[in-house]
């Protein structure tokens, strides 16, 4: 499982609100370097969950951006009715949020009988810190975890890194 955040080896955070002004600034995305990862992206449908719609926004704006087709949802039960519907690549879901949690929507994923669909990659985002609480992520089945504050880098690095793209 990866797992990336300000506490780990070689990803370091940036503003918990993840602000669309500062994307593009980044030197990862300067020249010819933005038009591979443009295309490594591009018609990959991704879900989006996190209560909070400026974090959940500024996401999906970075990955459409990247040619990414992003579906935002703002609660669990959204999430997996368009998990059902679309089938997408990935998940990128909050842990903490009201209602269901992140850990509640993994498990309804994973037990999805649709073909493929309980299988979908999904990464943890959350800003809870506590050892207690990042152990649970594995121990879940996400299959990564990116800790707030986070870079729009380092979620690529991550995305990339699990879809082989």
């Amino acid at each position: 499982m990866a797992i990336a955040g300000k506490n780990t080896t070689t990803l370091a955070g940036a503003s918990a609100l993840f602000p669309l002004c500062e994307l593009r600034t980044a030197s990862l995305y300067d020249g010819q370097e933005e038009d591979n990862l443009s295309r490594r992206l591009d018609n990959l449908q991704i879900v989006v969950v996190d209560d909070h719609k400026q974090v959940r926004s500024a996401m999906a704006g970075f990955l459409s951006g990247l040619g990414a087709i992003v579906y935002e949802c703002s609660n669990a039960d959204d999430a997996l009715e368009v998990v059902v519907r679309l089938q997408p690549a990935l998940v990128v879901s909050d842990i903490a949020m009201p209602g269901k949690d992140g850990f509640e929507l993994l498990q309804e994923i994973r037990s999805l009988s649709l073909p493929g669909a309980g299988e979908v990659p999904v990464i943890a985002i959350t800003g809870l810190s506590r050892p207690l609480d990042q152990m649970r992520v594995p121990a879940a089945g996400f299959n990564a975890l990116l800790l707030k504050p986070f870079t729009p880098d380092a979620l690529l690095r991550v995305i990339s890194e699990l879809l082989e793209v």
